[in-house]
């Protein structure tokens, strides 16, 4: 077999990326840096066959989101044992996404070039930031969509719907932005039959998948509970507790914009491939709440396939023009990159990676391995994401132990589980039966 250089440097990079999230994954987790939803995947997955629920959202996952995509999870959770599991399938699903891009560059170069491009790429921050947080269905997103962006240049009909089918699994609202996808293909290259064509077939099927979902399965599961996804895009009614908002002109949204294209130095507008991009760029900026405006979450992956396709694209092309172009194309895009990463911190690791674990984090640990198997054990945000492996686990005061480190700067203790256990012990609902170290654990009175 021939040696292909550019596809090895594509793949090392992939597995320095991989390798790298995984390492830090690990550490946030250790540390109890984890969120809540590390622990309602954990919870969701290993209940594949049973009620594909978690105690979090106490109903059928499929009715919060459409995600056949999440039984991949399976496996890594039985191999790790926990959501170490699920940082290690993030990892590797995110860092996948290096390969399409090289089939996108090598379009435009030779073999070294493409990989040296693709390589490149993966230095994106928005990349390293949606990686690097709690686990989420949308992870599968990015290498699908370059996959189908790469599968539309290169002519690879089949390839495209392979990617477009494994995207309509992974998550309901990609029913809509594959349809609008599928509508932009067919307005953009309406001149190229074959690329029309295959954009309404992709808008069709998306268009038949959402109707499925909401029409048939939905209504299977719960004809009585209603859709929350649309929650974020209400401007008009009530607002989610605890959830801030912005005004539509705010200027975060231009400074969104202007922070996802300056590492890529611009390069994406240079390319038709960014178009695709925009559909998942509106489910974001088009929502009342700042939380989807943040790149550490998993919203910021509905776009960032398609715009590194679009980089890649445009910096292939361009790099094709000649020896200093190409060293400009590399060049300035990698600072940019390091630069943002270094002094924009998008990935927050001042907050996440705060300490190295250490005794008390070995403690907590212990004490959590030592309450009874078949208890509801319920804990703070952070705990619930190592409770998660327990059927029974819940998150809050709830269950018949909860455990909370004082020690932990975790917020759901200082903000909200910290008060209601002070009130449940002054009811006596819950009692204190161990408190050292700052990690407390308290058991309800109620009788079983």
């Amino acid at each position: 077999m021939k040696l292909r250089p550019g596809l090895l440097l594509a793949a090392s990079a992939a597995a320095v990326f991989a390798g790298l999230q995984i390492w830090i994954g690990f550490w946030r987790y250790d540390i109890y840096r984890a969120g809540v939803d590390d622990g309602i995947f954990t919870q969701v997955i290993l209940s594949t066959g049973q009620c594909f629920c978690a105690s979090a959202e106490g109903l059928n996952h499929m009715l919060v989101h459409f995600s056949p995509a999440l039984v991949a999870g399976y496996p890594f959770l039985r191999l790790f044992g926990d959501a170490h599991g699920l940082i290690v399938l993030q990892a590797l699903a995110i860092g996948a996404i290096a390969f399409p891009l090289y089939g996108i560059a090598k379009r435009h170069l030779n073999e070294t070039a493409a990989g040296l491009v693709a390589a490149i790429a993966m230095a994106y921050p928005v990349l390293w930031a949606q990686t690097f947080t709690d686990f989420h269905e949308n992870a599968f997103v990015p290498a699908l969509d370059a996959a189908l962006a790469w599968a539309i240049v290169a002519r690879r009909r089949r390839w495209g719907a392979a990617a477009a089918a494994a995207l309509l699994l992974v998550k309901e609202d990609q029913a809509v932005l594959l349809a609008m996808t599928g509508v932009l293909l067919a307005l953009v290259y309406r001149h190229d039959k074959d690329v029309r064509r295959f954009g309404i077939c992709l808008a069709a099927a998306a268009v038949a998948v959402g109707a499925v979902y909401f029409a048939a399965i939905r209504p299977l599961l719960d004809p009585g509970f209603s859709y929350g996804g649309l929650k974020f895009f209400n401007w008009t009614g009530g607002t989610i507790a605890n959830a801030a908002t912005l005004p539509l002109l705010s200027m975060q949204r231009v400074e969104y914009l202007f922070w996802a294209l300056l590492p890529l130095v611009f390069l994406p507008l240079r390319s038709r491939l960014f178009l695709l991009a925009i559909p998942g760029l509106i489910e974001v900026l088009a929502s009342r709440y700042d939380i989807l405006l943040v790149f550490e979450t998993h919203y910021s992956m509905l776009w960032s396939g398609f715009m590194l396709a679009a980089f890649v694209d445009a910096a292939s092309s361009i790099a094709a023009g000649g020896a200093l172009r190409a060293r400009l194309v590399v060049a300035v895009p990698l600072l940019a990159s390091l630069a943002v990463l270094q002094f924009h911190d998008p990935m927050a690791r001042w907050y996440y990676l705060y300490r190295r674990p250490g005794a008390q984090d070995a403690e907590l640990t212990r004490v959590l391995a030592s309450l009874p198997s078949n208890a509801a054990v319920s804990g703070t945000d952070e705990i619930y994401a190592h409770l998660a492996t327990r059927p029974l686990a819940r998150h809050g005061v709830e269950g018949e132990y909860f455990v909370a480190d004082r020690q932990l700067a975790d917020p759901t203790w200082f903000s909200r589980d910290e008060q209601v256990l002070n009130a449940a012990l002054k009811a006596g609902t819950y009692r204190i039966v161990s408190d050292r170290g700052g990690i407390l654990v308290a058991k309800s009175t109620a009788k079983p």
